[in-house]
């Protein structure tokens, strides 16, 4: 049965103004209406009403006269932008234009939106287009409006639902409407039911749908129009899916504190639908941050428990991770037979499911583990493997970590050349992706290069980038690393005083680590003591 309004429900009147290039929002501008009437508004009590240009009635004097005065009488503007910004009005370069004025002189309640345009056009736009860029860029600076992005007209259609709710919520409270019958109430309740599943299943829909962009921006170095489109999705729905897909984002690009958030909500969600694998899943990815942060002993209780819950789901998939999660903090640890235990679980399930990447992310784990023993024929051809593997996938940042590994392999075999070729394509490619924790490692690397060249300035600036870098993202290990190589810069220089500082500060952040790499610089420190004493 269609719920109508009832006389005495509060009116409020929506108002749409737009250029004449987005007439498909336009269409579905009163069907949004009307949904948010039946699923929401009628339940509190108010009606809302659609306003545009349509319904400006003819007159004498200037046109865009007649739709403001329409325009003053609404409650809530949206505005919505695209390709064009349209023609003059006589007093302003637009209606649009003049409509937005009038809302902000009027105080007018208002939401703006806009629709993504095409790359090719960004890079070549006509004088409409530039226009809409400068007042993209104006409000950028004014910081006076929360805009957001939208794909197409049928993504703007679930957005401007949900801000309209919203925007309901905060509506001042009325005296509620007139008692239903029972049946009439339950009628209503499963409406409001039947419509909200519709809304939510489409909401995850398109949630997905612009995680999947979000990626394809993010891989393509427009890392800005990612995190937009991800946090786009969030707001849209705080699914699983969504909230974990953003966190693995942001860990990519060093924000650990954000990305930490994002993770215990995925937890959270996993513990309140009593879902075990979303559990596991969130805990695994909080481990890593735990990892890159250098807190070893967490993120080993954590992938445990995470490993447990992938075992009593019976996810292989969720198992192969954690195993390889495990063997890294073993590596790090010096204890190499459990690293390669652990590694190699993770190969062969990986090879049971077919999981290139996950098979490429265990080749390179494996390379590590032959480098630690100096293996070098072995490490590199885990390596080439790994590679190879990312290669076919295009997946940018495992690419770089294998360019790196191989660049350390070939600079202890003493080919400098090649192996600072392969840093700086590695460097370049943690660069076009935002991976600040790449960033740090390949800076690093390519210091320990110029220190081995006797190019003492250049090093210095190289350990000095990684530095600054793994102090911001907070990476223990990467920190200990360049002051350990700091130390043995100025040890170079004959600086002494401040050599035995960097070691200092590197043995105390290797000792927390558990690091075999502790009593190596243990040693030096000794070995500056003697020569002191002699």
């Amino acid at each position: 049965m269609p719920i109508t309004p009832r006389n005495n429900y509060e009116v409020s009147r929506i108002f749409i103004a737009s250029p004449g290039d987005l007439k498909d929002e336009r269409a579905r501008f009163r069907a949004v209406i009307e949904k948010v009437n039946a699923v929401k508004a009628y339940r509190d009590g108010k009606h809302l009403e659609a306003v545009g240009w349509e319904d400006t009635l003819p007159g004498r004097g200037r046109p865009q006269a007649l739709i403001n005065e329409d325009l003053l009488t609404c409650d809530l503007v949206l505005f919505l932008v695209w390709k064009r910004w349209g023609t003059p009005t006589g007093e302003y370069s637009s209606g649009f234009a003049e409509e937005f004025a009038l809302a902000q002189e009027n105080e007018i309640d208002a939401l703006l939106y806009f629709r993504r345009v095409p790359e090719m056009m960004l890079a070549d736009p006509g004088d409409q287009l530039k226009q809409v860029l400068a007042f993209r860029t104006e409000r950028e600076k004014q910081r006076d409006f929360l805009y957001q992005f939208y794909e197409d007209d049928a993504e703007w259609e679930e957005l401007v639902f949900r801000h309209l709710c919203n925007w309901l919520d905060n509506l001042r409270e009325i005296e509620p409407p007139p008692t239903i019958t029972d049946r009439e109430e339950a009628e209503r309740i499963q409406a409001l039911e039947e419509a909200l599943k519709k809304t939510q299943d489409a909401q995850v829909q398109a949630a997905l749908k612009m995680v999947e962009k979000a990626w394809k921006a993010a891989n393509n170095g427009l890392l800005t129009e990612a995190e937009t489109r991800f946090a786009c999705a969030v707001e849209v729905v705080e699914a699983p899916h969504v909230l974990n897909e953003y966190g693995v984002f942001l860990k990519r690009l060093g924000w650990f504190e954000r990305a930490e958030k994002r993770f215990k909500q995925v937890i959270a969600w996993g513990e309140q639908a009593e879902d075990a694998s979303w559990v596991a899943i969130g805990s695994g990815n909080l481990s890593s941050v735990y990892l890159a942060r250098g807190d070893l002993a967490e993120a080993e209780s954590m992938f445990r428990q995470a490993l447990s819950l992938h075992e009593l789901v019976g996810s292989r998939e969720g198992m192969a991770i954690q195993y390889g999660n495990l063997g890294i903090v073993s590596l790090i640890r010096g204890d190499l037979k459990e690293a390669e235990s652990m590694f190699g679980q993770a190969l062969s399930l990986n090879q049971e499911l077919g999981r290139k990447e996950g098979m490429a992310s265990a080749y390179g784990n494996l390379g590590n583990m032959y480098r630690a023993r100096d293996d070098l024929k072995k490490a590199e051809s885990m390596y080439l493997h790994s590679l190879i593997l990312y290669k076919s996938l295009g997946l940018k940042e495992g690419m770089a970590i294998q360019y790196g590994n191989l660049a350390v392999v070939y600079e202890k075999c003493g080919d400098l050349v090649r192996a600072e070729s392969l840093y700086r394509q590695a460097l370049s490619l943690h660069e076009s992706i935002g991976s600040r924790e790449g960033m740090a490692i390949q800076y690093g690397n390519l210091g320990v290069l110029y220190l081995e060249c006797g190019d003492l300035e250049e090093a210095e600036s190289r350990f000095g980038q990684a530095l600054s870098l793994n102090q911001e993202l907070g990476r223990r290990e990467g920190m200990a690393y360049n002051q350990m190589n700091l130390g043995t810069l100025r040890a170079k220089q004959g600086r002494i005083s401040q050599a035995r500082d960097y070691w200092q500060q590197a043995l105390k952040l290797f000792t927390q680590l558990g690091s075999p790499n502790a009593a190596a610089v243990q040693g030096w420190l000794d070995e500056l003591a003697e020569n002191d004493e002699a």
